[in-house]
């Protein structure tokens, strides 16, 4: 009982109920209006059948409302026809007023507040203390639809900040940890237990983020804020609002779309360092290695890198040793700049100066372009915006799915086709087209929605980037710090310690590292030195590991990645 008059207290507070009254007054004034004409009306047909004296005033307002609507009690009639066609008009008007106005009236002003009141009750506006450690994510998108899917494999506890109750109560119902609240209010960061959070991810307009960011400084000066920004301006607007570190993710995929096309400069090209190790990734098209098995190429004996893992048909899987290396695969190594750089004298060869034509020249699009011709490629684009070729004379403006606009910017010759449009459904459409009329290219698609990346692939694709994946590494990065670093999808780099048990041991005898599906890259020894991994390393208390994890795995259950696969590499 108590919970039904919250909600009434809610849906029906006195402002609420003013603002109903005023939006009530025209339908009262056109129902007082309705009534006196008709009664009027009334009057003067009953004066034309001479039966007027008999009625009063109040008998012609009873008349018209009981007529209106349409209960009819027979007692008062009309005899002529004119009377009972007037009968017939009052009764339609009757069934549209308040069969019709009344209704929708009664749902928009007392049902919708009543049921948005309802929701905003049952989800939560406050969260339990005994929720620590989390991650609160300020919006539902792609980027956080992904994040909160990794979060929930790694145990990593989250909190979705929502200020749209009928948004909130739907993923609410869907099982998702949701908080009621608007982003920009103090009191819900504090009812978000943000004193115990570790991370704010806030992936809104970037006018909103910078709300948010000042607000949350208000109340924080420690708690890391990840933004999301779209353009120089924002960029440094957040940075001086407060934001830690700001994500632009346009010129991130566009430059690692740029970076997976085949050229003359085929090298391993660099991704991140952690631990005195780079992280590189190298087409297998622009290397001696297509069609070579791991086995075969003994790269870690050859050159000191260790093969993390193969992008291969959009998914991100360990190749095994006796598989030959597909040409439109995509090696991701690990090892110290020195055997990088053997990797490359040894093993890429590069190719002819590459055309590509990049579809749709928004912000990923131009970032895409640049990086191509920072290479020294020769890229150019096609748009159907018309103000699309003030900013660069090299882009074509045309609908890319006209056959006759593609064949005209290019495709015929292009090498290489990069599809950057923020329509998932337009990529993959224009991936079967221009797979029908260039099937030699190289073509790389992005995409918002993780769901659509196999789709892609199947469409025809040879690379496909996630624009949400992307987002969600970019926070899990900044959520594990220097001891963590995502490297794709579902692998990431950590320094750890030796496991309980393992010290003492050598390396194939560590059945904690076994038990956890760990690949060992480096063993950090106490003064920093780095101790390539052989099999015969005696582990001691004092040093760290750095291993290949799986994200979709439990460091203590079976490996998803088999250290197998990595064994010739």
């Amino acid at each position: 009982m108590a919970g039904v008059f919250r909600i009434a207290a809610a849906a029906f507070g006195a402002r609420s109920s003013l603002q109903r009254l005023k939006a009530f007054q025209p339908m009262l004034l056109s129902l007082v209006v309705l009534t006196a004409l008709f009664t009027a009306m009334f009057h003067l047909l009953m004066w034309h059948e001479g039966r007027d004296a008999e009625n009063t005033w109040v008998t012609g307002a009873y008349w018209a409302l009981t007529t209106m609507t349409t209960l009819g009690y027979g007692d008062i009639t009309f005899r002529s026809d004119t009377g009972r066609i007037f009968s017939m008009i009052v009764m339609f008007v009757g069934v549209v007023w308040f069969q019709i106005i009344l209704v929708w009236f009664a749902i928009q002003y007392i049902f919708m507040p009543w049921a948005r009141a309802q929701a905003g009750l049952a989800v939560p506006r406050e969260v339990s203390a005994d929720l620590g450690g989390h991650v609160v994510i300020t919006s539902w998108d792609t980027i956080a639809e992904h994040l909160i899917g990794v979060l929930d494999r790694q145990g990593v506890p989250y909190l979705l900040m929502i200020g749209d109750p009928v948004l909130a109560l739907r993923l609410h119902d869907r099982g998702l940890r949701v908080l009621q609240g608007h982003p920009d209010d103090p009191v819900a960061w504090r009812a978000a237990g943000i004193e115990r959070a570790v991370l704010v991810a806030t992936t809104l307009s970037e006018t909103e983020n910078a709300n948010v960011i000042v607000t949350v400084r208000e109340l924080t000066a420690r708690l890391p804020i990840l933004a999301l920004s779209r353009s120089d301006a924002g960029d440094e607007v957040l940075r001086l609002a407060g934001a830690d570190q700001v994500m632009r993710l346009g010129l991130m995929l566009g430059a690692a779309l740029a970076r997976r096309i085949t050229g003359p400069d085929a090298a391993a090209h660099h991704l991140a360092s952690i631990a005195g190790l780079e992280v590189a990734e190298v087409p297998v098209a622009g290397t001696a290695l297509a069609g070579r098995t791991l086995r075969e190429l003994d790269l870690r004996r050859k050159t000191g890198v260790t093969v993390l893992c193969l992008w291969e048909h959009g998914r991100v899987v360990a190749p095994s040793a006796d598989q030959p290396l597909d040409r439109r695969g995509i090696l991701v190594l690990a090892g110290i700049p020195a055997a990088i750089a053997t990797f490359n004298t040894a093993f890429t060869v590069g190719g002819a100066v590459p055309k590509a034509i990049v579809i749709g020249v928004g912000r990923v699009g131009r970032s895409c372009l640049a990086a191509l011709r920072r290479r020294g490629l020769d890229a150019s684009g096609i748009d159907c915006r018309p103000e699309a070729s003030s900013v660069d004379a090299a882009i074509a403006i045309g609908d890319a799915r006209d056959r006759a606009a593609l064949l005209a910017a290019g495709l015929d010759r292009a090498d290489a086709v990069v599809l950057t449009t923020h329509d998932d459904d337009l990529n993959i459409f224009l991936t079967v087209l221009c797979r029908r009329l260039r099937p030699e290219a190289q073509i790389l698609v992005r995409i918002s929605a993780e769901k659509n990346v196999q789709t892609a692939m199947r469409a025809g694709a040879d690379v496909v980037l996630s624009y949400a994946a992307m987002g969600a590494s970019c926070v899990l990065d900044r959520l594990r710090g220097d001891h963590e670093l995502v490297v794709s999808q579902g692998l990431h780099l950590a320094r750890v310690p030796v496991p309980t048990g393992d010290a003492g041991r050598r390396l194939d005898q560590a059945r904690g590292i076994k038990a956890r599906g760990w690949q060992v890259l480096a063993i950090l020894a106490g003064d920093g030195a780095h101790i390539t991994p052989v099999a015969d390393t005696v582990l001691t208390p004092e040093c760290e590991l750095l291993v290949a994890v799986s994200d979709g795995m439990d460091r203590a259950a079976e490996p998803v990645v088999e250290t197998s696969g990595f064994a010739a590499g």
